[in-house]
């Protein structure tokens, strides 16, 4: 469950006018498909009353409802230059390649809860304070729901959301675990970054029109698809010039940041893929915006098993660190990805048994044992398995993809443990 904080608006009229529209992605300005869009939840529990009703000349007449969310607004006084108007939308876990739907459906009665518990933990709409800000919650498509607030309570006075960012992560936390969800990472600082909703958007309206002219699209988000292929790089790797290289030969741009101290020196980095959506632009993502783990520094660490700034040892020396023979053994080259039957059986056995020794080392951990060895392991399972995922799986993703994202996040997790 993916709880996303939209940016505020002036006036909720408008905010209601586009949820309620019914129509097709991409018919009047429509981002995704609106289907039988209705009222699920809100502050006053009279839904029938509050609903929208037909207007005359078609489409929703939201009057009545936009004056009665606005009138805390005009009690206090609130301007709308200061964008009152909250905005909150709430949807269920997907493949982020495929778009499939991951999480079981949910029942408007269900979403409501999930809604109420949002708006309890962000704070704006605690359960049983019957003076809190009033708000909606709408229905327009199976996978999400919108909810919608002013931030004025009914008692006159202002609402300021603080953290609500990380508040609304430890929502989709309670409700996963109430319903049985899919799972996702708590609100902090370690987790891989997600695409924005107008990077997915782009996706999948590119899919939908290449489909539709008998064309293949992309086969991911580019942010997702460029932290597989860096992933797989810096397994692969023993330091900035190999990485660099196996990102090019992969067809990845690749942008050096020097320090202004130190010259020649590499600090950072920048990558990018060809224009995949025909936008005439190339869309950089520095290493910290693909993952935590894979700025320059931390790659350096990786690497070396030293601190690159203080030269201290930052991994401890493992056997089960190791990098996939087979990817590390041959230099960079267009017939890299010629394997013979048995170098692909090679791989596979090398990548069972980081595998194997990656759970052995979580099950100790789960049992009170070391977690820093267990994340060691979990690491280095997922770089040898995206490793293998690039040559075996390419860009279209597999099983072994999916397991070097599963390892990546046990060791997230284990880091965040210690």
């Amino acid at each position: 469950m993916i709880g996303t904080v939209l940016p505020r608006g002036k006036q909720v009229g408008g905010l209601l006018r586009y949820l309620f529209r019914e129509g097709l992605a991409g018919e009047h300005g429509l981002a995704a498909d609106h289907v039988a869009p209705r009222l699920i939840a809100a502050w006053d529990p009279d839904l029938t009353t509050l609903e929208p009703k037909s207007a005359a000349a078609g489409g929703r007449d939201v009057r009545a409802l936009a004056a009665a969310l606005n009138a805390p607004l005009a009690f206090a006084n609130v301007d709308p230059t200061t964008k009152p108007v909250y905005h909150l939308a709430i949807a269920a876990a997907k493949d982020p390649t495929t778009g499939r739907l991951l999480d079981r459906p949910l029942s408007d009665a269900q979403w409501a809860d999930v809604a109420q518990e949002y708006l309890h933990q962000i704070g704006l709409a605690p359960r049983g304070d019957e003076q809190a800000v009033r708000w909606v919650a709408v229905r327009h498509a199976d996978d999400h729901i919108h909810v919608v607030a002013t931030l004025a309570r009914q008692d006159g006075r202002r609402v300021f959301p603080r953290n609500d960012h990380y508040r609304a992560r430890e929502a989709s936390l309670t409700v996963e675990d109430r319903y049985g969800l899919i799972p996702t990472s708590p609100a902090g600082r370690t987790s891989s970054r997600v695409p924005t909703r107008a990077e997915t958007r782009k996706h999948e309206q590119t899919v939908r029109s290449r489909q539709q002219a008998g064309r293949p699209g992309p086969a991911a988000p580019d942010r997702l698809l460029l932290r597989q292929l860096v992933r797989a790089a810096a397994a692969g790797s023993t330091g900035w010039e190999e990485f660099a290289a196996r990102l090019q030969e992969q067809g990845v741009h690749v942008r050096a940041r020097l320090s202004e101290r130190n010259a020649g020196q590499v600090t950072g980095y920048a990558v990018a893929l060809p224009d995949r959506y025909d936008t005439g632009q190339t869309i950089w993502f520095g290493g910290g915006k693909l993952a935590p783990d894979l700025t320059l520094p931390q790659l350096q660490r990786r690497w070396t098993g030293r601190d690159p700034e203080t030269g201290d040892h930052a991994v401890a020396d493992a056997p089960h660190r190791a990098t996939p023979d087979a990817a590390r053994s041959r230099p960079p080259g267009p017939d890299r990805f010629g394997l013979t039957p048995d170098e692909r059986q090679a791989l596979w056995a090398q990548a069972q048994h980081a595998t194997s020794a990656a759970t052995a080392h979580l099950r100790a951990a789960t049992a009170g044992s070391d977690p820093a060895a267990a994340g060691d392991a979990a690491w280095a399972a997922a770089d040898l398995l995206a490793a293998v995922a690039q040559i075996t799986e390419g860009r279209r993703g597999g099983p072994y993809t999916d397991a070097a994202r599963t390892f990546e996040h046990a060791g997230r997790e284990l880091r965040r443990a210690t």
